[in-house]
This record gives C-alpha cells, structure tokens and sequence, in this order.
C-alpha cells in the first residue's frame, strides 16, 4: 500500500485512534486497580486503628497505654513498615507518647494539619516514609480519651510497598493483554478496510474493461455509497459514446461535401 492510498489513510487512522484509546484503557485501568487496593488497605488499616482505639485509655497520671496488644505480630518486628502511634496534642510534662514496638526510638511525623483531608468521621488518610525509606499508608484520627483532657493523634501506618509486587504484576498483565487486543483489532482494521474498498478495485477493473473496448458500461452491484459514482459514471461513457458518434457522422457529411469540389479540382 502506497502512503498516500485511501486504505493506507484509512488503517494508518484507525491504529492511532485504537493505540489512543487503549493507552487511555491501560491508563483508566491501572488506576482503578490501585485505587482499589489502597481502598482494601485502607480498610484493614481502619480496623487496626479501632482496634488501637478501642484498647486505649489513660492511666492516673494521663498517660495514654494500650491495654491489649494487636493481634497483628508485624506492629512488634522493628522497622518492619507496621507501625502505630499515640501522641498527644500539646502535652503537659511527663505524658508519654506510646507506639508500636516496630517503632523504636523513632515516631512519625504526619503532614501538617492545613494539608489533611479529613472524612466525616475525622480520619485522615496519607502516605509517608519510615526512616528506612519505606512507603507507608496511614490513617490518623485525633481524638479525646476518656477521664483525660487531653486531645490525642492516634496514627496507624502499613507497609504499602508490599503491594507493589501485586501492582507490578497486575500492570505487565494489562500491557499484555492490551498489546494482544491492540494487535488484534489492527488485523481487523486491516481485513475490514480491504473488504471495504473491494467495490473501488472492482469498479477500477470496469474502467480498464470498458478502456480496453471489452466493456461498454459499467455492471455490477455497488454499495449504496457509490452506487451514484457508477450511474454517473456510465452517463459520462454514453455521452462520449454519443459526442464519437455525431463526431464521425459530421466527419462523413464534411467528406461527402467535399467530395465533389475534389473531384473538380484534380480534373
């Protein structure tokens, strides 16, 4: 196929418009699936913070201490990307901050209040690092204890990294499985433009007919779309047909004129 034929133009369209659209379906879906996931995590990450919160209380001296540990052993592994902290707002002398004992010496530092988004119920969801250059997604909730008046940011992080494996996977499957259905609808661009312009090749094969003197007119059946090109057409090749013919009559009537005065003439 030549550059500037119409199928090429035709194929050479519809791939870009079909890779467009895919790429943008790659795109949409990659973005679903990890909107997804970070839902899922959210939702595991919440049911730990209940749990921190339902654990929680104060001794007499207002230290806030979790009266039960979490099920989860990953919160006790240090730096093991499973982290929970308690850290009160503005503390008077002597109040402690407990965490996790993943934690260490170490504590997390959430953004800053103006840069929370927080949902109705005032928990605020966001991702940061561990010092070890971990990617963490945490839910924290600020909140006031019983018997205390004291205001507390009670914060419960996981190791999102974790999930990159299954992300990574999910991606080269999509690209896989996008490039197949790339290819595939390529093909069928393909087959559809050359059945497509069938009718043309067909009237082309006509036109070299009617040239060579084996045809006088165009026959056949054409889709509806050039059905009109082809009566046009065969009305354009009756009117040459007709314009010869007065031509070869005037021609015979010229001849016959000068018949005579030829005659005279060569006597």
């Amino acid at each position: 196929m030549r550059p500037s034929s119409l199928s090429s133009r035709l194929i050479i369209s519809s791939a870009i418009v079909s890779i467009v659209l895919l790429a943008a379906t790659g795109l949409v879906l990659a973005g679903l699936f990890t909107a997804a996931l970070e839902r899922n995590f959210d939702q595991r990450l919440r049911s730990e913070l209940d749990g921190i919160l339902a654990g929680l209380e104060t001794d007499d001296q207002g230290t806030p201490k979790l009266s039960r540990a979490l099920v989860d052993p990953r919160f006790t592994l240090p730096l093991s990307g499973w982290y929970w902290q308690v850290v009160p707002l503005n503390p008077p002398q002597g109040v402690s901050d407990p965490a996790s004992g993943s934690l260490l010496e170490q504590r997390l530092k959430p953004p800053e209040a103006g840069k929370l988004q927080r949902e109705e119920n005032g928990i605020a969801a966001f991702y940061l690092k561990d010092t070890t250059g971990v990617k963490l997604r945490a839910l924290e909730q600020t909140v006031t204890l019983p018997d205390s008046d004291l205001r507390y940011s009670v914060l419960v992080a996981g190791n999102f990294d974790e999930l990159g494996g299954e992300v990574t996977a999910f991606n080269r499957a999509l690209v896989a499985s996008l490039v197949l259905l790339g290819l595939g609808l390529l093909l069928a661009i393909f087959v559809q433009v050359r059945f497509g312009l069938r009718p043309l090749r067909a009237m082309q094969a006509n036109l070299a007919e009617i040239r060579q003197g084996r045809a006088e007119q165009l026959k056949g059946d054409y889709p509806s779309e050039i059905q009109p090109v082809a009566e046009e057409l065969n009305l354009l090749i009756q009117s040459n047909v007709e314009i010869v013919e007065r031509a070869r009559t005037q021609v015979g009537n010229l001849a016959h004129a000068l018949k005579t005065p030829l005659r005279v003439l060569t006597i």
